[in-house]
């Protein structure tokens, strides 16, 4: 798995999109409750959301989902609303089916980079949001390399070493 760091989650997803090939025109599949800064980023790169339902309980309604599927989807993003893990094997089997890609939004869940299992074909965090003592950062999680090999990032930060130590010094020091 491959990290990188940004100054947020929202520039962590965008260049992920980007690194997985996601152009303008292409469709991502996304619940209905979603933070205005993911279909912001979207719009951005003129990849247009499809929503699908949630329940109560934030549990995606797969007959939604299957219902809005169409040969422009690229992706589905699953998010793990208030940290809460999302049924993750089936997200897993839909997207192998369906030959997409699965992307993992932990941002409102402490997705620490030391034992952090990314289910999803990228993953993204925003660490700051959990870690009260930090005001910024985003991190991208790539699970397969050779996605990133290809790739060159043009809004990446560069004094990304400086942000993520401050960030592991912080982690090693919090008693849960």
């Amino acid at each position: 798995m491959k990290l990188l760091y940004f100054s947020q989650g929202r520039v962590a997803l965008k260049n992920g999109l980007l690194i997985l090939g996601f152009k303008k025109g292409d469709q991502l599949l996304v619940p209905k409750f979603i933070c205005n800064v993911v279909t912001d980023e979207l719009d951005i790169l003129g990849i247009k959301p499809v929503f699908y339902n949630i329940d109560k309980n934030f549990e995606p309604i797969w007959q939604n989902i299957k219902k809005k599927f169409n040969n422009k989807i690229k992706g589905l993003m699953m998010i793990h609303f208030f940290g809460r893990p999302q049924k993750v094997t089936k997200f897993k089997k839909y997207c192998i089916k369906k030959k997409i890609f699965l992307i993992e939004d932990n941002c409102h869940g402490f997705s620490g980079v030391k034992n952090y299992k990314l289910s999803g074909d990228i993953g993204i965090s925003s660490p700051y949001k959990i870690l009260e003592q930090i005001n910024n950062g985003g991190i991208l999680f790539i699970k397969n390399k050779k996605n990133f090999q290809s790739f060159a990032l043009k809004d990446h930060d560069q004094n990304n070493s400086l942000f993520i130590n401050k960030i592991l010094g912080l982690i090693k020091n919090i008693k849960f």
